[in-house]
């Protein structure tokens, strides 16, 4: 499972974090590309 967390820090920068709750792992993206991101994420982790 993931997560995407929407401050105001990230809105005013253009990006959302995405953090993966199985590692804890963050990594901030920019808001239009966030959705192509989350799902090659997930492709890759289904091989």
């Amino acid at each position: 499972p993931y997560q995407l967390i929407v401050g105001k820090r990230g809105i005013q920068n253009g990006t959302v974090e995405l953090k993966c709750r199985a590692t804890g792992e963050r990594e901030d993206v920019a808001i239009d590309e966030v959705v192509a991101k989350l799902a090659e994420t997930v492709r890759s982790e289904r091989r």
